[in-house]
């Protein structure tokens, strides 16, 4: 079958490099908190693909 891909990523901003995160003592991008990466598009995708190809009512999901 045909296969597609729905990506909700943000983008980040030019200064999130890792060099400017290991600045800041961090291994890794903070999953949470200002730092964070940035998802502003997540629950959009979500809504497109419960549309698309859920089998479920967005309030049973959301319960």
């Amino acid at each position: 079958g045909e296969v597609r891909v729905l990506c909700g990523q943000g983008v980040a901003p030019a200064g999130a490099t890792i060099a400017h995160y290991r600045g800041l003592g961090l291994d890794l991008v903070p999953g949470t908190g200002p730092l964070a990466a940035a998802v502003p598009g997540a629950f959009d995708a979500w809504m497109l693909l419960l549309r698309d190809h859920g089998t479920r009512s967005l309030a049973d999901v959301m319960k």
